[in-house]
């Protein structure tokens, strides 16, 4: 997912923006595309022309020309760790005329559609040194989970372990107001079930699923805003073995002592 906001303020001079596909895991995802809606220039004080391109001298990728207060866009697919050119060109004023506005940069996938920050294919898993920050605000309270900890920006792991078992999933060095949930499809997929998700405010949350081996899930980490981003550590670990006899099948059997009578105890029986 990629998310850029800027405003910007140009001379009658044409103007450059580079736009690059960055990713954290960029080594494990780098052969995935994914397309990119770049909004522009909303609240533009000129005509203007918006270009995306692939270089600094052409290949154009898609263009508009829009006139002064008429927002505009262009979309167009991005390889991870590409760059891209925009060319935002003022087209009426004077030649002492600025043009100003904003520009954002979103994914354009439609809703269902997760565009995955990171593939785990294993049960177990640990990583560190992640963040939710420029992963794009891509999912909210109206979607599966129903909660106010999916309103910042969305890191979504793909997970498909190998075994069938409980496993624990476990943030550490997370920021404030941060929540980590599995479902069963993207978030926002229609029909998605939430299956579990760990929310606190103090941050660090975790949360445990029997999972079943060749099923693929989605982990997604969020924050309820403010903040908008939180870094994190993330570890998917086998959930621990229960405390001795605390497994019905090593229960020991007991009965109402038959007399009924209090301070009375005839073993084995319950007085």
């Amino acid at each position: 997912m990629l998310k850029l906001m800027l405003s910007v303020g140009i001379f009658y001079s044409p103007y450059l923006l580079l736009l690059k596909a960055l990713s954290t895991l960029e080594l494990q995802i780098s052969q995935l595309t994914r397309p990119v809606l770049l909004k522009g220039l909303s609240n533009a004080n000129r005509d203007y022309v918006l270009t995306a391109m692939t270089s600094c001298a052409g290949g154009e990728l898609d263009c508009t020309q829009q006139t002064s207060g008429t927002n505009g866009s262009v979309n167009f697919g991005t390889t991870l760790a590409t760059t891209y050119y925009i060319h935002i060109q003022r087209r009426s004023g004077n030649n002492n005329a600025n043009l100003t506005g904003d520009i954002c940069a979103v994914s354009a996938l439609p809703a269902g559609a997760c565009s995955t920050d990171l593939i785990v294919g294993t049960t177990t898993y640990a990583n560190t040194g992640l963040t939710t920050f420029g992963a794009g605000d891509d999912f909210s309270s109206t979607d599966a989970c129903g909660s106010s900890y999916m309103d910042g920006d969305d890191y979504v792991i793909e997970y498909t372990p190998t075994t069938s078992e409980c496993v624990n999933f476990s943030l550490s060095n997370t920021g404030t107001w941060v929540g980590i949930f599995l479902t069963d499809d993207c978030p926002d997929a229609a029909g998605a079930n939430c299956l579990t998700n760990g929310t606190i405010s103090a941050g660090n949350p975790s949360m445990s699923y029997t999972v079943t081996a060749g099923t693929s899930y989605f982990i997604t980490i969020s924050t309820f805003p403010a903040p908008q981003c939180t870094t994190f550590d993330i570890d998917i670990a086998a959930c621990p073995p229960p405390p001795a006899n605390d497994e019905f099948t090593g229960a020991i059997g007991l009965t109402v002592n038959p007399d009924e009578l209090c301070g009375t105890t005839t073993p084995p029986f319950l007085k």
